[in-house]
């Protein structure tokens, strides 16, 4: 008895010191792509060399900021004006692409651009109080397509493209990952902000002012940074006196006070983001981000 005692107590702590080292190889699974160290599942930064490896820290930051935001969701809506658009058969009303027009085409500002940052995740990631940030600068970046890389040369503006950005007063169901991207009757549109809720303004229900305005050069590919500080500070504002973080996120489209003709650009959307998964080589930024000091 005391020999099957002593056996199944071995056989116990044998079990146990490989279920031990089954959970650590477990808990540092995610090779570093520059000294090749193992690092936790979703680490950001290596533990050895201190690099960063997953997105979204990497790679580097393009602006100096205290905080920067690269994750989120975002859509790409159209009023019944611009049902056809030209060259992108495949752009649908509840538009969920990795590429989407900004701007207007027969409509004076049919194409619109909803986007929300999660801006709670990136300051537990920054480990920032938010309730205690102070803005005193906010950038929204933006990346235009040089549609001579994807064959549409010809879709460019006759003339730079006005731009203004106001804040969203409802949330919107939008699209962060590839996997939701054919889900596209859960998505926002013209006239509906989920599947659930209509807009009571259609095209999207916002706040006339703070607003922040821009122009999108009629030709190439560029980064275009957009001064959202009054939006921002705004909505900082705004949550500081609710007691909690409510941010419905913000409306792109094309300034109907401007005087140009009706036209639009392509910018990249949140799926266009680069793959989690660390590889060693810089990576070229093209979704939106937004950087708060």
């Amino acid at each position: 008895m005391l020999k099957f005692l002593f056996a199944f107590t071995h056989l116990h702590r044998w079990l146990m010191l490989c279920l031990f080292f089954i959970v650590q190889m477990a808990a540092f699974a995610l090779p570093c792509p520059f000294c090749h160290s193992e690092n936790a599942e979703g680490a950001k930064l290596c533990r050895l060399c201190l690099r960063a490896i997953t997105w979204p820290a990497k790679p580097a930051r393009s602006h100096s900021a205290d905080v920067i935001i690269r994750t989120g969701s975002d859509a790409f809506i159209h009023g019944p004006d611009e049902a056809i658009l030209p060259m992108r058969p495949m752009c649908k009303n509840t538009s969920d692409n990795r590429i989407g027009p900004l701007g207007s085409f027969s409509a004076p500002t049919g194409f619109r651009y909803l986007i929300k940052f999660d801006i709670p995740a990136a300051f537990h990631d920054a480990r920032r109080h938010l309730e205690d940030f102070k803005i005193t600068r906010a950038i929204l970046v933006l990346h235009l397509v040089d549609e001579s890389e994807i064959g549409i040369a010809h879709e460019d503006a006759r003339d730079d493209v006005p731009i203004v950005v106001f804040p969203l007063a409802r949330p919107f169901a939008g699209v962060a990952d590839e996997l939701a991207r054919h889900r596209e009757t859960d998505l926002v549109n013209w006239y509906q902000a989920d599947p659930w809720i209509r807009w009571k303004h259609q095209g999207g229900d916002f706040v006339l002012e703070p607003s922040a305005r821009a122009v999108l050069p009629r030709r190439g590919g560029s980064e275009i940074a957009i001064d959202v500080t009054a939006i921002m500070k705004w909505r900082f504002d705004q949550n500081t006196k609710s007691a909690r973080w409510d941010d419905p996120g913000m409306i792109l489209m094309r300034d109907p006070n401007v005087e140009r003709h009706c036209q639009f650009r392509s910018i990249y959307g949140f799926q266009a983001a680069p793959d989690p998964i660390p590889i060693g080589s810089e990576l070229q930024i093209r979704s939106p981000e937004l950087y708060l000091e």
